[in-house]
């Protein structure tokens, strides 16, 4: 998926874009102790979101810049602090150390 399509969807909101994290993430969670999370194809950040207010630091990336946009603004409004990055998921660029988990809800499979 190319920038322009990938921010194109966004301009609405995608089907995907559901705003509650699923729930095999919240039961991992819940049996896990917090740690460090990469968000692969974070977009809105619905997901990093969750997992920062359950104590974990979190990176997103996400090749959406309006995305991005959203993800920041919630993070914002759910007083979490969350480490965002427009970038391609193959070719992370500007991450570095080591992550306890990392997610892909939706990601991987359009490449």
């Amino acid at each position: 998926m190319n920038k322009l399509s990938s921010n194109l969807k966004y301009l609405r909101r995608p089907t995907w874009d559901s705003g509650i994290s699923p729930p095999e993430l919240l039961n991992f969670i819940a049996t896990h102790p917090a740690g460090r999370a990469i968000d692969l194809g974070c977009g809105t950040g619905t997901n990093a979101i969750t997992l920062a207010q359950h104590g974990w630091q979190v990176s997103g990336v996400d090749i959406a810049l309006i995305a991005l946009y959203r993800a920041r603004r919630k993070a914002k409004s759910s007083q979490v602090n969350l480490d965002l990055h427009l970038g391609d998921v193959a070719k992370l660029r500007g991450i570095e150390g080591k992550f306890n988990l990392a997610l892909d809800i939706g990601c991987f499979h359009n490449l």
